[in-house]
């Protein structure tokens, strides 16, 4: 393994012109309140065409179990696999985005172009790797119940001095991290009305005083995908190569540079991929499509079948 990596910036984004200290120079904000929820931010590593995101929104309690499913729903993947998390060191911050402006965090978040090392085992989560459940998966590297905010004590997730690394399909080897866009109240939270139970965006309380705010009281609080763009990346198509052939199969669709072979790959994918699209990949919209609320729904599924 290479002994550090970078997380790619935000979509088409430039690096700021002013110069970004390292990490170790970089200005802590104020401790938060243990209850606050935490905004996150996970990408997928080494793909940037285009680049596939979303943001999160968790309790602090969340636990290792729970977040390894919600990424899993958050990024379409079928779940069949094993995984492993990691924490990582952040060794330099070498510019950030211009700010990825979304309904919840409308000052925006500057992505951090963070370079991050592997790491001794001392930067690294006490391992469980005997917590395979019966179907021979695991949390590698975190325990079950192990808290985000325990691990933030220790690594300090708050102000992106670490970073959550996880890796889906140890064969293919589907790397993503994941960043913390920002602390929230629970105040906070029901007041941005990101979780409320079957609200839709657009329609508007009709209610005033104090039963809006008895309403913003009953709102369930639970984690949520927020927003994120970028097509799931197609299950066991090949690791990051395949995935590429896979894309390149769809441009040549209707062209002179269409074969067998890339007939046969999107056969495959539309007809029998674990997590496969009958709609298929030709496009820049096709590409980019994500759609938070068949990822929620996932989600939905994942913790009433898997999370005890």
């Amino acid at each position: 393994m290479p002994p550090r990596r970078k997380a790619a910036a935000a979509p088409t984004a430039e690096p700021t012109a002013e110069p970004t200290p390292s990490s170790s120079e970089t200005t802590t904000t104020s401790p938060p309140s243990s209850t606050d929820w935490y905004l996150l931010h996970a990408r997928m590593l080494e793909i940037n065409d285009p680049q596939i995101w979303r943001q999160i929104l968790v309790p602090p309690d969340i636990t290792a179990q729970d977040l390894r499913w919600l990424m899993t729903a958050a990024f379409g993947w079928a779940g069949g696999h094993m995984c492993m998390w990691t924490v990582r060191k952040v060794t330099s911050i070498e510019g950030k985005s211009e700010p990825l402006v979304t309904e919840i965090n409308p000052e925006g978040f500057a992505i951090p172009m963070a370079a991050f090392g592997y790491g001794d085992a001392n930067q690294d989560p006490d391992a469980d790797f005997s917590a395979f459940d019966e179907d021979g998966n695991s949390n590698h590297g975190l325990k079950d119940k192990q808290t985000l905010a325990e691990l933030d004590k220790q690594y300090d997730f708050t102000n992106n001095k670490h970073l959550l690394h996880w890796e889906y399909d140890m064969g293919d080897s589907w790397e993503h991290i994941i960043m913390v866009e920002k602390r929230m109240s629970e105040a906070e939270v029901r007041e941005s009305g990101a979780l409320a139970g079957g609200a839709k965006k657009g329609v508007k309380r009709t209610s005033t005083g104090k039963e809006k705010e008895a309403e913003k009281a009953e709102i369930k609080l639970t984690p949520k995908i927020l927003e994120g763009k970028g097509h799931g990346v197609a299950e066991d198509a090949g690791s990051y190569p395949g995935w590429d052939d896979l894309k390149d199969a769809y441009k040549a669709k209707g062209t002179m540079k269409d074969n067998e072979e890339y007939e046969s790959r999107r056969d495959w994918y539309e007809d029998s991929c674990g997590n496969g699209d009958p709609k298929g990949l030709k496009g820049k919209k096709r590409l980019e499509h994500f759609d938070v609320n068949e990822a929620n729904a996932a989600w939905t599924m994942y913790k009433e079948t898997w999370i005890r």
